[in-house]
């Protein structure tokens, strides 16, 4: 599900049209992004091939992330000390990139702006959702994300990740848990052949 999403480019990107009412749903967007400092979830992701998955999901800002594949996946990610670590499990192989070079840095920066750093380039307001596109500034190239949220009261049920080839990662969120403590043990980066533990 990738509607609103452009592939990236290395041109500058281009700015949504946005009305006085589209500014105030996106200060409250942001408010609220800025508010969650820790989440724990369970998911279902879907892949550019239309491949499902799920797992559990760890988040603390600024700059953590665990990502957990239930079985038959054997695939761990993790994101903290400025990179973002890929552990395949099946292969014993590592793929490390620098977290700020990645798309999904935008949800774990220590200050989640929509004005600075970041240009919005979709915004979608309907009944009971918003929804919301955004590049990095800087370097479009790297990607795109798009946020969505439930309306009345607001809160985040779902991303897209596009990557800087154009590939998009649907991550929808179930019975998301926010302002939850969380061990910080989970957030250290996996090794070949002694990947960090898994949560309980």
């Amino acid at each position: 599900m990738t509607v609103g999403i452009p592939a990236s480019a290395d041109v500058a990107p281009t700015a949504a049209k946005l009305s006085p009412a589209d500014q105030d749903d996106l200060a409250r967007i942001e408010r609220y992004l800025e508010s969650i400092k820790t989440m724990v979830s369970r998911f279902q992701q879907i892949d550019q091939q239309g491949n499902l998955s799920s797992g559990r999901i760890f988040l603390a800002r600024p700059g953590r992330l665990r990502v957990e594949y239930d079985p038959p996946a054997r695939y761990l990610l993790v994101a903290s000390g400025g990179a973002l670590v890929y552990y395949d499990a099946e292969v014993d192989q590592l793929t490390t990139l620098p977290l700020s070079s990645t798309p999904a840095w935008f949800l774990l920066r220590s200050h989640i702006s929509l004005t600075e750093g970041v240009t919005v380039i979709g915004f979608q307001h309907s009944p009971g959702a918003l929804r919301v596109a955004v590049k990095d500034t800087e370097d479009p190239s790297m990607g795109s994300v798009l946020l969505v949220f439930e309306d009345q009261p607001l809160a985040l049920r779902q991303w897209t990740v596009t990557d800087a080839q154009g590939n998009a990662t649907q991550v929808v969120l179930e019975d998301p848990k926010f302002g939850v403590d969380i061990d910080p043990n989970l957030f250290a980066l996996p090794s070949a052949r002694g990947p960090a533990r898994r949560s309980n």
